[in-house]
């Protein structure tokens, strides 16, 4: 499904009522887990949204849909049936993976729950990455770190936090060296420039 700027505001809206609700029945991360877990269903099996559309316009306290989320611990099953048969009312369960995004993200933004992904050249030590988490909830208070190798960096670490990247990588830095004195030598040279 093409995703466009039209279902991203439909899966926020469906999202943002959901988590509102989640938490009148004090079920949000519950029902965070339980909607991935159902996201990754549907990534799973492409056909899934529509066999819900056609069978779950009426969901039932004992439907399969209800025994889904009942299996992932999920107990305040009433409002997610709910929310289950609204989006079959309006065929909208291929959704479902941008909703469950889009849950999280609201609730990590009202956690103040930050991604943070960090590069580094080698693999860091336990401490290493204690200490750099330190360093991180100085700027971000309650970081979610990702940690993953790249031997390309040569040295250093690159650290992404949403689309912004900190670059503090040695073959970033060899790079910036290799720019200035290519422009170092393009002034100082007089006429044409050596091929």
């Amino acid at each position: 499904m093409t995703q466009t700027l039209a279902h991203h505001r439909t899966a926020r809206h469906y999202a943002a009522a959901l988590l509102e609700e989640a938490r009148v029945f004090s079920a949000v991360t519950l029902t965070g887990d339980c909607l991935m877990a159902l996201a990754d269903l549907i990534r799973q099996d492409p056909n899934i949204p529509y066999t819900l559309n056609a069978c779950y316009q009426h969901p039932k306290a004992d439907s399969p849909v209800a025994t889904f989320f009942a299996d992932r611990g999920c107990t305040q099953s009433a409002f997610i049936l709910r929310f289950l048969a609204l989006l079959a009312r309006h065929n909208r369960f291929a959704l479902v993976p941008m909703i469950a995004h889009m849950y999280q993200r609201l609730y990590d933004e009202e956690q103040g729950i930050v991604d943070i992904s960090v590069i580094s050249a080698l693999p860091l030590s336990p401490d290493e990455e204690t200490q750099l988490i330190t360093v991180l909830q100085t700027r971000w208070p309650q970081p979610r770190v990702d940690f993953s190798v790249n031997p390309s960096l040569l040295g250093g670490f690159q650290i992404l936090v949403g689309s912004s990247l900190y670059d503090l990588s040695l073959a970033n830095r060899l790079q910036q060296l290799k720019t200035k004195l290519s422009g170092v030598i393009a002034r100082s040279y007089q006429g044409d420039f050596p091929q």
